[in-house]
């Protein structure tokens, strides 16, 4: 009898190449009849020779069908027919491993989610872009006080002197925000927010109504009548898409306006307005002393930079420096991008929490792909005599590692496709929750809830490092010393096994756990020490505030003392309606709130209560606030020692303030601070060239901490409260 190996050698070689019959066939053939003859010597009987016969005969068939499948994907092989190919196998391993593809789906959306969320952030907060024709080319100006080493807005004055005087910025406007009742029609007086604001701005941001017209240059003259250009939303809520508007009355405070124009739909400028009306501020009617603040900006001339714009306004300001040193000598004029000058720059420590939060998230989808890499290392671990039949065939290793990849690049794929629904939806819940606590319902017109489309493309790619990782090193590993194993392949040749890499990765992992819930931990406890302070001795839920404001410039008898007394009665009327409403058990007023953000100061303290200054506690800055006589009573909040604000407090010169325990603490080194004496250094340094020291304030009383924002700093859980006379500039006068 002929041996089997000569008539199954003969099939092999009407199936596959010569090639392949070298490297692959031959050594089978030889292995299975040298078992034949090995049973063939032992006696066995001719059923258990045909038993070994046919299983050897299965394996040579299995062979045959892996090596004619490789090489119709090798033999023609095109990168668009390989790829379709690698796809549909893909599509198949993600069916037959349904575990392996569950767990790497939600491993890797979950990496890709927070990376998304964290670049979206990062973008919108940190980096925003105002969506408006050129926007990056619109800047701001703003005054860097040095002996504060704080940012302020420019005043009229300052406004005044740089419109035409500064060249490098071009179209220079101004703005100021105001809060006022609108009335239309028969409708209840609503609260809006109002842009006084100058008509270059709409040259500046390249938007022109789609009803009517802008505001002009002439409406912003004395004796102009009254206009007002009105948001697309205010036109759609309020008139109904009215297209014959133009020309309706619309009531602002107690002055009437006539609608001139409707802006565009979205048009928010310059933060989160509806409502514009033309700035008609004349700097003859302001001393220096008391001119307005306003927020200046403008587009950068064709062909300058913001370095190339510096120089100029550094010499305006030291020329208004050297004409009105009273007012000017710590004050340096800045060209800023728009947005950093309503909000100012973020500081250095915000900008590395950002960064190490951005650079934790890519880090993140490393540590999640190595993981799913070991799962798809384990897998290629069982393909592996299709790894080695497909290498015998003529497969060279980037075409394996190719196909590997393009396995990972599936799998990540829907991942990402999971990641990015998710991600819409957790950044919308952080956005709402974002918005909400910094800025109510004045959302600025650049921030949105959707993720942008560079976030994206910042999402694929990283889905491509996904499926690198979980694709690229696991078919490096798997292909590496593939000659070698083809030569081994024989029983007790050996397998794939771990190496460096993934004992690396794993390393890195327990390190990672290890680590990251310490900084969780201590924020945790961070925020929850700060909640319970905040919420000590008051609880929000019992309170309702307003804001008190009066228009001086837009009523008669606007000046002076004849406006302080119409300002003073209207808020004492107010406080006595309130109280005679049923449920409310107590009014008061301050010029800023518990859980508000506080201002902060710069103060000195005396030495044991003559005015002498304790140069250990020089340049501590605490946050203040002024108070009516019966505030402490109506928050519930006792005093710990000396005594409360009363009517003597008022008189001109007492000069008393009440302090928390934290500035008790701090400023005195928890000695009795009742009866001793303190500054603010901060106006003493900006009066120094004047020889003018700010007076000193005598403490009375000692409060306990309540109402501290949960996002305050140290520096300004010190607080100190003045009593709020009535009448005096201590009222919020807009």
């Amino acid at each position: 009898m002929k041996p089997p190996g000569t008539r199954l050698r003969a099939l092999a070689a009407r199936l596959l190449p010569a090639s392949t019959m070298d490297y692959l066939v031959d050594p089978a053939i030889a292995d299975m009849q040298a078992e034949y003859e090995d049973a063939s010597r032992r006696g066995l009987t001719w059923r258990k020779r045909w038993i070994c016969i046919r299983d050897h005969f299965a394996f040579f068939k299995m062979i045959v069908a892996h090596g004619r499948t490789v090489t119709k994907m090798n033999v023609g092989w095109t990168p668009l027919r390989g790829l379709s190919l690698d796809v549909r196998l893909a599509l198949r391993l993600l069916v037959k491993h349904i575990g392996l593809t569950v767990v790497g789906t939600v491993a890797m959306a979950f990496a890709i989610c927070s990376g998304i969320v964290a670049f979206e952030f990062y973008t919108q907060f940190m980096h925003p872009a105002l969506p408006l024709d050129g926007g990056a080319r619109i800047v701001g100006i703003v005054m860097v006080d040095t002996a504060n080493h704080a940012e302020r807005p420019p005043t009229l004055h300052d406004f005044v002197a740089w419109r035409d005087a500064v060249k490098s910025v071009q179209d220079l406007a101004a703005y100021r925000d105001r809060n006022w009742n609108v009335i239309v029609g028969n409708a209840a007086p609503e609260p809006v927010a109002v842009a006084e604001i100058s008509a270059a701005t709409f040259r500046v941001v390249r938007e022109r109504p789609v009803l009517g017209r802008p505001l002009v240059e002439a409406d912003e003259k004395a004796g102009a009548p009254w206009v007002v250009l009105i948001g697309h939303d205010v036109w759609q809520s309020r008139f109904e898409s009215d297209p014959n508007a133009i020309g309706r009355e619309v009531r602002l405070g107690n002055v009437p306006h006539t609608i001139v124009g409707v802006m565009p739909e979205g048009f928010r400028f310059p933060l989160a307005h509806s409502f514009w009306v033309p700035l008609r501020l004349d700097p003859v009617n302001y001393p220096r002393q008391q001119s307005p603040a306003l927020r200046v900006f403008g587009r950068l001339a064709p062909g300058a930079t913001l370095q190339a714009a510096q120089p100029e306004l550094t010499v305006l300001g030291a020329t208004t420096a050297a004409a009105f040193p009273d007012t000017h000598a710590h004050l340096k004029p800045r060209v800023v991008p728009y947005i950093e000058s309503i909000f100012g720059s973020f500081s250095a420590d915000s900008a590395t929490e950002v960064f190490w939060g951005n650079l934790l998230s890519v880090l993140l989808v490393f540590l999640v792909c190595g993981n799913v890499a070991l799962l798809m290392f384990a897998r290629a671990a069982t393909r592996e005599n299709e790894i080695l039949v497909r290498a015998a065939l003529g497969a060279g290793r980037g075409r394996i590692i190719g196909q590997l990849f393009v396995e990972a690049l599936v799998l990540a794929m829907v991942a990402a496709l999971v990641a990015v629904t998710s991600a819409q939806l957790t950044w919308q819940a952080l956005f709402a929750m974002v918005t909400e606590n910094v800025f109510g319902n004045r959302i600025p017109f650049w921030l949105h809830s959707s993720v942008s489309p560079g976030t994206l493309l910042y999402a694929g790619f990283l889905t491509l490092v996904a499926a690198a990782i979980a694709g690229l090193l696991p078919g490096l590993k798997v292909t590496r010393g593939l000659g070698t194993r083809l030569r081994q392949s024989g029983p007790g040749g050996g397998g794939l096994r771990f190496g460096g890499i993934w004992t690396v990765l794993i390393v890195m992992q327990v390190a990672v756990m290890a680590i990251v819930p310490t900084p969780v931990i201590a924020i945790y406890e961070d925020v929850a020490r700060w909640a319970r302070a905040a919420n000590a001795g008051l609880v929000p839920e019992q309170y309702l505030a307003a804001t008190i404001a009066m228009d001086r410039d837009r009523v008669p008898g606007g000046a002076g003392a004849t406006f302080q007394g119409r300002f003073t009665s209207a808020t004492q009327e107010l406080e006595r309606r309130l109280e005679t409403e049923p449920g409310v058990r107590g009014v008061t007023i301050a010029t800023v709130l518990p859980l508000m953000d506080h201002p902060s100061r710069q103060i000195e303290v005396d030495e044991g209560g003559a005015a002498l200054v304790d140069r250990s506690s020089s340049h501590r800055r605490v946050s203040s606030a002024s108070i009516a006589l019966d505030f402490f009573d109506v928050l519930d909040t006792p005093i710990l020692s000396g005594r409360a604000f009363d009517s003597g407090d008022l008189r001109p010169g007492a000069r008393t303030v009440i302090v928390n325990q934290s500035l008790a603490q701090v400023a005195f080194a928890g000695n009795n601070p009742i009866g001793r004496r303190l500054r603010y250094s901060d106006l003493t340094q900006q009066n120094a060239a004047r020889s003018v020291d700010e007076p000193w304030h005598q403490v009375v009383g000692v409060v306990g901490d309540f109402g501290i924002a949960p996002e305050e700093r140290d520096s300004k859980r010190a607080r100190v409260y003045h009593p709020l006379v009535p009448g005096g500039r201590s009222y919020p006068l807009r």
